[in-house]
C-alpha cells in the first residue's frame, strides 16, 4: 500500500510539474524580451523521458564518435505543432531548470515565426542560448558560457 501512495504521488507530482499555463508565461516573456511575435503561438506537446529516451530521440542518425556522447537536457522536435522533450526529473520550481524550458520554448516560438528565424539550427541553437541568457541573469543565474552542443556526432 505504501509503494502504492507513493508512485501516485510521483505521477501526480510529474504530470503537474510542466502546465501548459506555464510554458505560455515562458513563450509571452519570449515574446517581450525578443522581437518574435508570440501573440497566436499555443503550448507545444510535452514528453518526460528518461537520460536515455532523451540521449535517444537527439541522437538518432548521427554517427558519433567512438565513447559516451553528452547527455541532453532536452530536445524540441519541429513535428505539427511542436513536441517538447524534457529529461523526466525536470522540476519547473528550479532556478537551473526554468533556463532550459525557455531555451525549448524559445525554439518553439522560433518553428512558429520560421520566416524571421535563423535558418540553421547551429544559428537557431545560438539564439536559444542567448536568449536562455537574458533569462539566467534576470533570475540572477549565471550566464551559460557555450553556443552550441559540443561537436561529438554529425548527421549522417
Amino acid at each position: 500500500m505504501f509503494w502504492l501512495i507513493n508512485s501516485i504521488s510521483f505521477l501526480i507530482k510529474e504530470a503537474i510539474m510542466i502546465t501548459k499555463a506555464l510554458l505560455l508565461a515562458y513563450i509571452a516573456w519570449i515574446g517581450s524580451h525578443t522581437s518574435y511575435d508570440v501573440s497566436v503561438i499555443s503550448a507545444p506537446r510535452v514528453e518526460l523521458h528518461s537520460q536515455e529516451g532523451l540521449n535517444h530521440i537527439y541522437y538518432k542518425g548521427m554517427a558519433c564518435r567512438s565513447g559516451k556522447p553528452p547527455n541532453i537536457e532536452a530536445v524540441y522536435v519541429r513535428d505539427a505543432g511542436g513536441t517538447a522533450h524534457f529529461n523526466k526529473k525536470i522540476d519547473s520550481k528550479n532556478p537551473e531548470d526554468q533556463s532550459v524550458l525557455i531555451h525549448e520554448m524559445l525554439h518553439h516560438v522560433q518553428y512558429f515565426n520560421e520566416a524571421r528565424a535563423p535558418k540553421t539550427a547551429r544559428d537557431r541553437e545560438a539564439e536559444a542560448v542567448v536568449v536562455e541568457n537574458k533569462w539566467r541573469v534576470e533570475h540572477g543565474l549565471r550566464k551559460l558560457n557555450r553556443t552550441v552542443l559540443p561537436d561529438f556526432c554529425n548527421a549522417s
